[in-house]
């Protein structure tokens, strides 16, 4: 499939050109390292300086060090050295830093001297060692025994501290399905240094687009050049935004999908261009890990996570978590709730003051819903996505002559910048959270856990603020009146895997008075259950956690709640059996 194209470096146990002949006691260190035959070396993998520092951890002196030679390409390097008699016995370290631009310690050290060993650590880690921040950069260790023995034979792994972005075409999809796609731009859109890399370049702006013209097909693409390569605090713990723009060539269309990459050093992500079922030019671009690329020390530690539902609505295999998607009526409803998504999450535009976007409804969306099916499918959107803080409801539309629309306005609140900024302030905030929702949990434990873990974050207020019906309102600001507290449960429920409905309506007060209130519907173990956030939560300042309203039923919500839904909710028709808390 696709040959190594890690720097998996191949060290020989060799005299080479220049022997060197070690007197009593020393250690001949002579070592040449290569890629394997035909693997292709371009980018950030080819070495362009190699530099090795010999350590002795047992007594902390730093031994020397040696400028290796590199070889032509930038596929290996040559050293050769010898380890003074006095480390006879002796475990010494050889650290191969490559393409280091900047290094402070320990190349001001003298040879003898002593140090803390531990500083080279950051080796494996970007940029600790370095007196300023430099990217290209591998590093390798190998340990060996001092005392006039040949350094033995084995790979010597490179530790890359960057990631690589490639693109293909997924199984199945055809030559001239291929053919109708072409890649037109790979963008990163927020991280948090610069320097970002782009096959052979290397660009200091925050936000790039590079080209990537494909001749025939996707999968005739030279795959193993990599098309970006990201670094581990790109974006920050909480990942990196690619805009990857696909370009449909018969009718011109340019789809642009947002993808988040959890970017770690040592692994290659596969971003993989599938068609949607039942749609005639509908894409998806799925992530996963690639070892096919890199099978290096820490390439399988952590699990990359799915596309989240915010990011790409990864519709394909994620679904399950949106209840009214899933009860949209036919494969069209379902591409057009896809648009509005992708146009509400992805746009482009930049309006003036009071201006509102136009959308055109193009292909065989465009004149085939009655206004009753189409605001079927906008409520069902805004009824399931919480991350659609950005726009209202659409409910604005143009008809043609038949009473078909045709188009419709989408009122947005921010701009791309402002949208950006927030978008990523709460994926951040809502990892942190989730960061302490333990693996291996029941449905039940896992919305347990995620609705106290919320309310001991929050509290009721932010009636003035425009975050304060919103997941910004709950996940950045802390301050919500009830929508808040409904809109962000259901969002942080959804990215553990756990259907979540949003439910609008009244509460009713014993003097028969009403006022405008939300909760939710939570499904657990395939069956429906309401939960009241706010009037869970304590009083401002308390980590005091009720349960009051917690997955109970129809009949006990009753009482108090008066459900006001267009589209119909699903029936609770049973309280949730609680343990003692």
């Amino acid at each position: 499939m696709v040959g190594l194209v890690a720097l998996l470096l191949l060290a020989a146990c060799t005299r080479g050109e220049e022997e060197l002949l070690p007197v009593d006691g020393e250690t001949r260190f002579s070592v040449v390292t290569n890629v394997p035959a035909g693997t292709d070396v371009s980018g950030a993998d080819v070495i362009r300086n190699a530099t090795v520092f010999f350590v002795a951890p047992s007594s902390g002196r730093f031994i020397k060090k040696v400028d290796a030679v590199v070889l032509p390409g930038g596929s290996g390097v040559r050293v050769h050295t010898v380890i003074p008699a006095a480390y006879a016995g002796q475990t010494v370290c050889a650290y191969f830093v490559v393409n280091a631009s900047a290094l402070s310690d320990p190349l001001d050290m003298e040879p003898e001297s002593v140090f803390d060993v531990s500083r080279f650590d950051g080796l494996f880690t970007r940029d600790s060692l370095n007196g300023d921040s430099t990217h290209f950069v591998m590093s390798a260790k190998v340990s060996f025994r001092a005392g006039g023995t040949d350094m033995p034979g084995g790979d010597i792994k490179f530790d890359r501290t960057f990631a690589k972005v490639y693109i293909a075409a997924a199984d199945g999809m055809s030559p001239e399905r291929q053919r109708e796609l072409s890649v037109v731009s790979v963008e990163i859109v927020n991280g948090r240094t610069g320097g970002y890399l782009f096959r052979e370049g290397i660009f200091p702006e925050r936000s790039v687009s590079v080209l990537l013209p494909v001749n025939e097909t996707i999968d005739q693409m030279n795959i193993h050049k990599p098309v970006c390569y990201l670094y581990p605090d790109d974006g920050g713990p909480d990942g990196t935004h690619l805009i990857v723009k696909l370009r449909n060539d018969p009718d011109g269309r340019v789809v642009a999908k947002r993808v988040l990459l959890c970017s770690r050093k040592n692994t290659a992500y596969k971003l993989t261009i599938a068609e949607i079922p039942g749609e005639d030019g509908g894409y998806a671009i799925q992530v996963s890990d690639w070892e096919a690329d890199i099978l290096l020390p820490d390439a399988g530690q952590g699990v990359l996570p799915s596309p989240l539902p915010d990011e790409g609505i990864d519709l394909l295999n994620a679904a399950d978590v949106f209840y009214y998607y899933n009860q949209l009526r036919d494969t069209l409803e379902k591409k057009l709730y896809r648009s509005m998504f992708d146009k509400a999450n992805n746009f482009t535009e930049t309006l003036r003051p009071g201006e509102r976007l136009i959308v055109e409804l193009t292909g065989d969306l465009r004149g085939r819903f009655t206004k009753e099916e189409f605001l079927r499918v906008s409520r069902s959107l805004l009824n399931d996505m919480a991350i659609m803080f950005n726009t209202g409801i659409i409910t604005s539309y143009q008809l043609d002559p038949a009473g078909q629309v045709i188009s419709y306005r989408m009122d947005l609140i921010a701009m791309r910048p402002t949208f950006d900024m927030r978008t990523e302030l709460v994926i951040s905030a809502a990892g942190k959270l989730l960061d302490r929702v333990p693996s291996g949990l029941s449905e039940f434990e896992k919305v347990k856990t995620v609705h106290d873990l919320f309310l001991r974050s929050v509290s009721y207020g932010g009636m003035t603020s425009s975050f304060g019906g919103n997941i910004i309102g709950g996940l950045v600001t802390g301050k919500v009146v009830c929508e808040g507290y409904a809109r962000t449960l259901q969002y942080l429920l959804q990215r553990t895997g756990i259907q979540a409905i949003f439910v609008g309506g009244d509460a009713l007060f014993s003097n028969g008075s009403t006022v405008p209130h939300a909760w939710n519907i939570v499904r657990v173990d395939g069956k429906y259950y309401a939960i009241d956030a706010t009037w869970n939560d304590g009083i401002s300042g308390s980590d005091f956690v009720g349960y009051n309203y917690f997955l109970k039923s129809d009949a006990t919500m009753s009482r108090d709640h008066l459900i006001n839904m267009v589209l119909p909710a699903p029936e609770c028709p049973e309280d949730y059996p609680l343990p003692n808390f």
